[in-house]
Parts: C-alpha cells; structure tokens; sequence
C-alpha cells in the first residue's frame, strides 16, 4: 500500500461519522469505511482487499477513535 492511500484511509476515517460507526458490527464498519473510499478513489481489486485486512487490522484503533470523539 502506497502512502498516499494511506491517508486517504485516515482522511475517510476522520471524515467519517463516529458516533454512527460505534452503532456498526465489524464488517459493517468495514464495509462503510471501504465505500467512502471507492467514492474518492478507484481501487483495484488488489487494493480493495489490502484496504480490507489493514482497515481490519485497525478496528480496535477506529473504534477507541470513535468513542473518544463520541
């Protein structure tokens, strides 16, 4: 992964509505991240599922983010 998809990473999360993402399961939240993405950014398959696992990787992360701005 390129860096400049990694901040695109971290600007959908920051963007994203917290309070909303603490009401969503994993995948859910996944799903929801992942689709805010593809809107900015046309993702390759390849890039869609390493997007996948590091978002995966990084619930615990978004999540503690989630209730700190809740």
């Amino acid at each position: 992964m390129n860096i400049s998809l990694l901040r695109q990473i971290w600007k959908v999360i920051e963007q994203a509505n917290l309070y909303e993402l603490l009401s969503l399961n994993d995948t859910e939240v996944i799903t929801r991240l992942l689709g805010q993405l593809e809107i900015k950014n046309r993702l390759s398959r390849e890039e869609t599922l390493v997007v996948k696992v590091y978002l995966n990787s990084k619930l615990p992360l978004i999540k503690d983010l989630a209730e700190s701005h809740s």
